[in-house]
């Protein structure tokens, strides 16, 4: 099979095929916050009003998973209040932190349900990073199950919004993500093309 496949690339991507063989089944995970648990903690102290003080919390209850999942659960509860919240930051966060809590515990229909949630929120510079995240999150999700197309979508979406924004971690956790997808559905030059961008980057 190798052989074969090695066949039907073109040259100049023969040498990089071999770096697929060590990545049969690419690792993906959701996209999480990325703050400074020490400094999400000090928020949580200082926070102004409550609303500042539960957005805290499902910060950290974000950066407490995978390992802490019982913690950041207990910490979405008392956010709950968030969840009637119109729109704003703090509901994105909200939903998206749920989001993640129901992927890390494999019940991907909530997962995705959560996601949407954000997608459906209004496109707003300041909610345009949230919804970059969901859209990510549910690519990757959909990619996992099987459902190729909808992955595509999702994160093409994801990554016209960090190209906009000009966010570069953002635009390589969904290049790993098409990569990944790409070598799910045999597109080994594509899936290639993706990954070489994350490696040199």
């Amino acid at each position: 099979m190798i052989n074969s496949l090695h066949k039907y690339l073109p040259l100049q991507f023969r040498p990089a095929f071999y770096f697929l063989l060590f990545i049969p089944l690419l690792v993906c995970h959701p996209f999480q916050s990325q703050g400074k648990s020490d400094s999400l903690s000090l928020a949580f102290k200082n926070a102004r009003n409550e609303i500042d003080r539960i957005h805290a919390a499902t910060l950290i209850a974000q950066r407490l998973m995978p390992a802490q999942m019982d913690s950041a659960k207990a910490l979405l509860t008392l956010a709950e209040p968030l969840s009637t919240m119109q729109n704003g930051l703090p509901r994105a966060d909200y939903l998206n932190t749920w989001g993640i809590y129901h992927w890390y515990s494999r019940d991907y229909i909530q997962a995705k349900a959560f996601f949407r949630q954000t997608l459906g929120m209004p496109h707003t510079e300041q909610l345009m990073p949230k919804i970059a995240q969901a859209a990510n999150n549910l690519g990757t999700l959909s990619s996992m199950l099987g459902k190729s197309d909808s992955a595509r979508v999702y994160l093409e979406k994801a990554l016209e919004i960090d190209t906009r924004r000009g966010y570069v971690d953002g635009m390589m956790k969904t290049k790993y993500d098409l990569g990944a997808l790409a070598l799910r559905m045999d597109q080994y030059e594509l899936a290639l093309r993706h990954l070489k961008e994350v490696i040199d980057y």
